[in-house]
């Protein structure tokens, strides 16, 4: 993690200048320092799990094993019920545990998220902002993918999938930390894993998106 003050020496390091004169700065590069709770990430995932197209692809899912459910377009729709409240954990293990085996069987559908940086010739100018709009709308789009259709979530192309123990709602300090490169990890690691929820964490736009969070029972 970088800390936010030294970001545009990161940058200028990328771009391989140092100290520039203002008219040197690129259009100003605008960093949200809104970070949503998880009383406000609950709230968006409880709105969308109640909606009709939620309930039902979950209800396909649980009378059929309907894998509509896996689908790019319905991604938002499968995290909601794995970070539901009203919906048990051994669901949330199956639908995780289906959706590692799903990606796996249609790889080739599967593209790594597109990542946007900050190359370039000139540095940004970068201006602090802090709104909870744009922090929600940044948050759903990860995984909604609004910047480009055709790019998917496979888990298996996250960097790294972390395992974490936590409480039923996550609001305990975290009690174990299990971390696995994407060429290292295994199924079975969650087969004996009671899944309390699933998030996939962005390092801002400087980096793009590489990690799998899994939360489980402890």
């Amino acid at each position: 993690m970088v800390a936010k003050n030294s970001l545009v020496n990161v940058i200028s390091s990328l771009n391989g200048k140092g100290s520039q004169p203002e008219s040197s700065f690129s259009p100003s590069l605008y960093i949200n320092t809104y970070v949503l709770s998880k009383k406000e990430k609950d709230s968006i995932w409880n709105t969308i799990f109640s909606e009709n197209k939620t309930q039902h692809l979950f209800k396909n899912f649980q009378t059929s094993k309907d894998e509509k459910i896996y689908l790019i377009k319905n991604q938002i729709n499968l995290f909601a019920i794995l970070n539901s409240n009203s919906v048990n954990s051994q669901s949330k293990t199956e639908l995780l545990i289906g959706k590692f085996k799903y990606d796996q069987k249609y790889s080739t559908e599967n593209k790594d998220i597109q990542t946007y940086g900050t190359y370039g010739l000139r540095r940004h100018k970068i201006i602090n902002i802090s709104s909870k709009e744009k922090a929600s709308i940044d948050f759903l789009n990860i995984y909604m993918n609004s910047i480009d259709s055709d790019n998917k979530i496979n888990l298996f192309t996250q960097e790294r999938i972390i395992l974490i123990g936590v409480d039923d709602k996550k609001e305990e300090p975290v009690q174990a930390i299990e971390i696995f490169k994407k060429d290292k990890f295994n199924l079975k690691k969650l087969r004996n894993k009671l899944i309390v929820g699933a998030e996939v964490n962005s390092y801002k736009a400087t980096i793009g998106n590489d990690l799998l969070l899994i939360y489980y029972k402890k």
